[in-house]
C-alpha cells in the first residue's frame, strides 16, 4: 500500500468511531391492538364455537379448524402485545 494511502488509515478509523453510539436499552414499539364492538365478538365467539378443534399446526385432520388454530394463535399474540403495553 502506498504511503499516502496509510496516512489516510487513522483519519479513517477515527470517523468511523465517532460513528458508534453508547450502548442503551432499545425502544420496543408495540403495535396498537384494534378493539371490536361487543357484537362483532359475541358472533365470533359463535362462530368459534361451531368449528371443530383447532388443527394440528403440521397437518390436516378430519374435523378440525385451521381457522381456529390462526384464531388461538392470533390471541397468543394479542396478549403479548398487551403485556409490552403495560411495562
Amino acid at each position: 500500500m502506498p504511503r499516502r494511502e496509510w496516512m489516510l488509515l487513522p483519519i479513517i478509523v477515527l470517523l468511523l468511531s465517532a460513528c458508534e453510539t453508547a450502548l442503551s436499552s432499545p425502544v420496543l414499539v408495540a403495535p396498537s391492538l384494534p378493539t371490536y364492538h361487543i357484537t362483532v365478538q359475541e358472533r365470533a365467539i359463535e362462530e368459534l364455537e361451531e368449528a371443530g378443534p383447532a388443527c394440528p399446526r403440521d397437518r390436516v385432520e378430519p374435523g378440525c379448524s385451521a381457522l381456529k388454530l390462526f384464531m388461538d394463535d392470533y390471541g397468543a399474540l394479542r396478549a403479548r402485545l398487551r403485556a409490552l403495553e403495560e411495562e
